[in-house]
Order: structure tokens, then sequence, then C-alpha cells
């Protein structure tokens, strides 16, 4: 290796090296139930990435406050898209039958 950075663990097994990825978290948002959007500037700084956190505190198939987890995430998940320094997000709540409440959640986003 001409040039670089490795660390090795008590073995001698590289368990990190410059050509692994590390990303920079650079906040999150809740996201409500419906669509919305952030402007940052640093999603233009690397390969911007987020994921969603549903809420543990509501039960999307009863709306009561049972502290289950969402296991509905295909129907109450947002999409989320990146175009430059724009973020934006909707929750297409169609997917859900009538007698659902779709679930708070918050969107961690950042770069790589």
């Amino acid at each position: 290796m001409p040039a670089g950075l490795q660390i090795r663990d008590e073995n001698g097994f590289v368990i990190w090296d410059t050509s692994d990825y590390t990303c920079r978290t650079l906040g999150y948002v809740d996201a409500g139930t419906g669509a919305g959007s952030v402007t940052d500037d640093r999603f233009t700084t690397g390969t911007p990435w987020a994921f969603p956190v549903m809420s543990a505190n509501v039960n999307a198939s009863t709306g009561s406050s049972s502290g289950m987890v969402d296991v509905n995430f295909w129907a109450t998940a947002p999409a989320i898209a990146f175009s430059g320094n724009l973020m934006t997000w909707n929750r297409d709540g169609s997917k859900n039958p009538g007698f659902w409440t779709t679930p708070g959640c918050r969107i961690y986003y950042g770069v790589r």
C-alpha cells in the first residue's frame, strides 16, 4: 500500500482502511404524516442518505398507544428523494386501510 491508513485489531486483521466508507450524520426531521422537505447545502458534499424511524408508541393498525413498533413499514414509511441540496419526502396514506392511523416518523439524514 503506497499511501493511506489502515487500522488493525490485536490479531493483525484490517478492521478499517481508507477504501471503507464512513458516513456523516447531518441531522433529523420529524416528518409528520404528510409530505415535506429539507434544504441543506451539505447534501452536495457527498452522497446523501436518509432512513426513517417509525414511532414506537403508536400501533399502526389500532392507533392505540401500546408501545408496539410499527410493523407495517411498507404502508406507512415515507418515500424519500434527493435533488441537489434538497431532500423531499411523501407519506402515501392511500396504502393504509381506513382504520389505521399513520404513526409518527423521524427521518435521519446525512452524507457519505
